[in-house]
């Protein structure tokens, strides 16, 4: 083989060194934006699940207390013990879906529990706010 020869057959295999190189990291970058907009995604269906939830153990305390007249003491205990079902069903839903995402994309996930998820849903709505208030 002359110099040449060498030259090029170097040049090639460092050509397909660098696009194995790019298409990996670029393959990484799609992988962690994927799994960032999953946990998003997630956090959206928590707080609809949470919010409907809520709404639902209000409208019952309301209503099973409009039927019944007693002290309001008990509605509120009542309510309360609605709040801490609630909570309790969504730290089961928020392992659920954590469940769901693969091993490798849990790295991506900011949240391991509801009170987690719960304080990122809350940053969200006050930036959202914000921004509305901005414009």
């Amino acid at each position: 083989m002359n110099e040449i020869q060498i030259y090029s057959f170097l040049m090639f295999l460092a050509g397909v060194f660098l696009t194995k190189v790019i298409f990996y990291f670029d393959e990484q970058r799609k992988k962690k934006k994927f799994y960032l907009t999953m946990s998003a995604a997630v956090l959206q269906v928590l707080d609809s699940v949470h919010t409907v939830h809520m709404a639902a153990a209000e409208y019952s305390a309301t209503e099973r207390f409009k039927l019944k007249t007693t002290e309001e003491t008990t509605a509120e205990e009542y309510l309360e013990k609605e709040v801490q079902k609630v909570n309790i069903f969504m730290e089961v839903y928020t392992l659920l879906f954590l469940k769901a995402i693969p091993v490798y994309g849990r790295e991506y996930v900011n949240y391991r529990s509801w009170p987690e998820a719960q304080a990122l849903i809350q940053k969200l709505r006050r930036l959202s706010e914000n921004e509305k208030s901005e414009r």
